[in-house]
């Protein structure tokens, strides 16, 4: 008995949606790597000008997050010599977390960030 039946057709890959998803998972793994967000920054900046609309906004989102972190993390370790610093870099590590997991949960339905320019999540 032979069964001649067809596999179902599987949409080809997205990807746009693809790259989104792996920049921003490069973002979060650098929560226990610390350095693999530096190749999702220069994959955000080599994709924004030709990325599609919905995009261009996770690109941009996940430029600023890079320097935001940077800045913010700079600054909470200068003000570990003030023991306030410590409490501050635990807020940084939670604030990128946040700023990874959430345009992941956009990309997946190709959503485009609600606003790529915030400081905030």
């Amino acid at each position: 008995m032979s069964d001649n039946v067809t596999p179902p057709a599987y949409n080809t890959a997205d990807p746009e949606k693809t790259y989104v998803l792996i920049l921003h998972s490069l973002y979060l793994a650098s929560s226990v790597t610390g350095i693999t967000s530096i190749i999702g920054l220069v994959m955000a900046y080599v994709k924004y000008d030709g990325a599609e609309e919905w995009a261009r906004g996770h690109y941009q989102y996940a430029i600023r997050t890079f320097w935001l972190g940077l800045l913010y993390a700079s600054i909470s370790l200068v003000l570990c010599l003030a023991v306030v610093g410590f409490l501050m870099l635990f807020g940084v590590f939670v604030w990128f977390i946040a700023r990874s997991v959430v345009p992941i949960v956009k990309a997946i339905d190709r959503k485009p960030m609600d606003d790529p320019r915030t400081w905030w999540v």
